[in-house]
């Protein structure tokens, strides 16, 4: 909660100390000690944000009962947006296979890797 202050704020360590009653040192130590994981929150919170707004901005379906017709029409659209990504995921796969080939490097990720920390 106080480290979470700090990061949603613009307060300073010592403000936030005063707020929780807690000396700034602690604030410091806690927010050092949350950072990766509000960082990651806030990745994963503004990813969340961003797929909302695509889906709300590219075709929003409407709360009232569709036509037959509109639903075709709707599933046609739908349709077309598949094949093309579809296409596109062909395409840079197609473009990462070149990329190794020529360049004799390895860009994807092999499966059993260690991952650093």
């Amino acid at each position: 909660m106080v480290a979470k202050s700090y990061y949603t704020s613009d307060k300073s360590l010592v403000r936030i100390g005063k707020e929780f009653t807690v000396k700034p040192s602690t604030v410091y130590n806690w927010v050092q000690r949350y950072k990766v994981e509000f960082s990651q929150e806030k990745s994963i919170q503004q990813e969340i944000t961003t797929f909302s707004s695509v889906l709300n901005t590219d075709a929003p379906v409407k709360k009232k009962k569709m036509t037959s017709e509109q639903l075709k029409q709707r599933n046609l659209e739908l349709e077309s947006q598949l094949k093309e990504e579809q296409i596109r995921s062909i395409t840079l796969n197609q473009m990462i296979d070149m990329a190794e080939q020529e360049l004799n490097i390895s860009i994807r990720k092999k499966s059993g890797a260690k991952q650093s920390r």
